[in-house]
């Protein structure tokens, strides 16, 4: 089912799949905001700064300005497909977003083995 089609000039419905999960959000809000208070939980590796590229998202109806970061970091074909960066990207209109399986998971973790060699922290106390 696509966003209300009651238009509020003031605030954004956004509905997340596969999730299906729906909210409204006042217009201007960071779509990373959006998905964090909705409880859905995205890679940002680079803590928002649009450069890692971890949280790569899909517009799949709706609008969804193209960043300058977007362009840096996608390509011409992606960015024409709907993929953009939910750290950069500002809701201004309903949409429908897909956040891909592969991009949502738990907060960062610290790897201590990789590549055949064991790895020790030695951190200060």
């Amino acid at each position: 089912m696509p966003p209300s089609a009651k238009k509020n000039l003031n605030s954004c419905a956004v509905r997340f799949v596969p999730s299906e999960l729906q909210a409204r959000f006042p217009a201007g809000t960071p779509l990373l905001t959006a998905i964090h208070k909705s409880g859905l939980v995205i890679s940002t590796l680079c803590g928002g700064a649009g450069i890692c590229g971890k949280c790569l998202i899909r517009l799949l109806q709706g609008e969804l300005a193209i960043t300058a970061a977007d362009q840096e970091a996608l390509s011409a074909s992606q960015l024409t497909q709907g993929f953009r960066l939910a750290c950069t990207a500002v809701l201004q209109h309903d949409c429908v977003v897909e956040i891909p399986n592969d991009k949502t998971g738990t907060a960062a973790e610290i790897l201590t083995r990789g590549l055949g060699r064991t790895v020790s922290p030695n951190l200060p106390l």
